[in-house]
């Protein structure tokens, strides 16, 4: 996903899900800021820094050309290529990014992320000037490759004088390979995941070649390799690392430390509260299989065995662990003596320890820090009852309210100095799925301005809203009915207080213009 290497031609218009039509062959010039991209969705936020290849503040030309690169991939590897992403193809999209850039658990996108994801650059971008995505690509190789020249290019020597005693040319350095997430599974030995690589490099299995590897491998991802107390060098289950070769990970994390537990029951490894100084071997997740591993004297064998229940109270009392606003929505609660966060694991009917940087946890399953700051971003700050604040680049603020299954129930938008413009209120199904939203604008008075109720289907996808508009003084002056079509479009229509039409309807398409009821039906073929 870095840089343009694997970057194809862009001479179509792309249909994402249901929705709207976004034309991938031109980029935004003036770039899509984080806030543009990801709005109020903290798992986006990974997605953009994953674009954000060169830095700053903001999606670059060629960095948002490397988003549209992954629709198009997406559609060519998963779809057949009619320029069309169903909600299969969406799904099985999010699946290979959250792979790509090693998004797990809470962190993890699905497919209505990824059509929020085009849907917010599309919206920020709508009124930028365009450049075309070949041109922004090939000048952008072109200024690559220049600048790698004149990096190599020797220094000419000086006029009339004498050479220098000839001295062997220093070969250029090679290029450090591109390294790609891969999470180490149960039973794997550190040769195996060096082995892995190779092969996805192409490279022969020699024992230069492994070993060489292996160094490289110490180098890109320090302290990952462990020693055990024979010398074996292990890998812990369920470890992130950086492998050059896109070796494709069977399980994620947790499901590999739950496939080694169930394996070796006998053995199964129960976290302890960190250390105050150096973390022992005893504490950490399980190593994974080496060279080493039928022998008595592995690192699994050595370790202690804890009297810790399997099931989750039993194991909630033996710990000393206390609830946090993520115990009944995320399975997460806290060591009061460390702080130290851990989740319940129910495949392996155990605690696994979070990031020791988790400080706090969001009823969402959010992580942030000890100043309460969300993980990912400074942008989202925890209060003390749970609700969150995300503040934008304007200084304006939305604060959310999530009940105990870490959806979101209510939603206030302020603007910098702290007047309210908007409440968002949602309700949901038995089973999570929503199913309705109420919300109001405000005039500077706080006299309500606007009332949009949306609804959904059974689904949870949005089918249409009834707006009704309010002047200064509180009298209704209008009401509108929206009824959500196919490809972005939609119908609206004015109606009275018991819901009966008034005058025609009118038509829009994904871009909100005018259209005939012609070209509005044939966008729902």
């Amino acid at each position: 996903m870095k840089g343009c290497a694997k970057m194809g031609w862009f001479s179509k218009k792309m249909n994402i899900g249901e929705g709207k039509k976004y034309d991938v062959s031109q980029i935004s010039k003036d770039g899509v800021t984080q806030e543009e991209a990801v709005k109020n969705n903290k798992k986006l936020i990974n997605v953009f820094k994953a674009f954000n290849f060169q830095g700053g503040e903001k999606l670059e030309d060629i960095e948002l050309a490397s988003a549209m690169d992954a629709f198009e991939k997406i559609d060519s590897q998963f779809g057949n290529k009619d320029g069309k992403l169903s909600k299969a193809e969406l799904e099985k999209g999010a699946a290979w990014l959250n792979k790509e850039l090693g998004l797990t658990g809470d962190d993890a996108i699905d497919r209505k992320d990824l059509k929020e994801f085009i849907k917010n650059i599309r919206q920020a971008t709508k009124n930028d000037t365009k450049v075309s995505t070949d041109k922004v690509i090939s000048d952008w190789q072109r200024e690559q490759t220049e600048a790698a020249m004149k990096k190599e290019q020797p220094a000419a020597p000086e006029p009339e004088t004498p050479a220098p005693e000839q001295k062997e040319v220093e070969k250029p350095k090679e290029k450090p390979a591109e390294l790609y997430n891969y999470v180490v599974q149960a039973d794997e030995s550190f040769t195996d995941v060096i082995k892995k690589s190779l092969q996805a490099q192409g490279k022969e299995l020699t024992s230069e070649n492994i070993q060489a590897a292996k160094e490289q491998f110490k180098k890109d991802n320090e302290g990952a390799v462990k020693t055990a107390k024979n010398g074996i060098e292990y890998l812990l289950v369920g470890a992130k690392v950086k492998l050059p070769g896109n070796v494709e990970s069977p399980k994620d994390a947790a499901s590999a430390i739950a496939e080694w537990s169930e394996k070796h029951a006998d053995l199964v490894w129960k976290p302890k509260a960190p250390a105050t100084e150096e973390v022992s071997q005893e504490e950490e997740p399980p190593a994974a299989s080496d060279e080493a591993a039928e022998s008595p004297e592995t690192v699994a064998a050595e370790e202690e065995k804890q009297d810790v229940p399997k099931d989750k109270e039993g194991a909630i009392k033996a710990m000393g662990l206390r609830e946090t606003f993520a115990s009944k929505s995320k399975g997460i609660y806290v060591d009061p003596k460390t702080n130290q966060h851990y989740k319940w694991n129910p495949g392996a009917n155990e605690f696994i320890a979070l990031d020791k940087n988790v400080a706090m946890v969001g009823k969402d399953g959010a992580n942030y820090n000890k100043d309460g700051k969300y993980l990912h971003s400074n942008s989202f700050r925890l209060l003390t009852d749970g609700r969150d604040v995300y503040t934008k680049d304007d200084g304006s603020t939305e604060t959310s309210t999530y009940n105990d299954d870490g959806k979101c129930t209510k939603r206030v938008e302020k603007d910098k100095d702290g007047n309210l413009l908007s409440i968002m209120n949602y309700t949901y199904s038995a089973e999570g799925i929503k199913n309705g939203c109420k919300r109001i604008d405000y005039y500077s008075d706080k006299k309500m301005k606007k009332v949009t109720d949306f609804s959904y289907d059974t689904s949870g996808e949005e089918t249409g809203q009834l707006v009704r508009y309010y002047s200064p003084d509180g009298k209704l002056e209008q009401i509108n009915k929206f009824t959500n079509g196919k490809n972005g479009s939609y119908i609206g229509q004015e109606v009275d207080a018991s819901g009966n039409p008034i005058g025609e309807p009118w038509y829009k398409n994904s871009e909100d213009e005018k259209i005939s009821k012609e070209e509005y039906d044939k966008l729902q073929e």
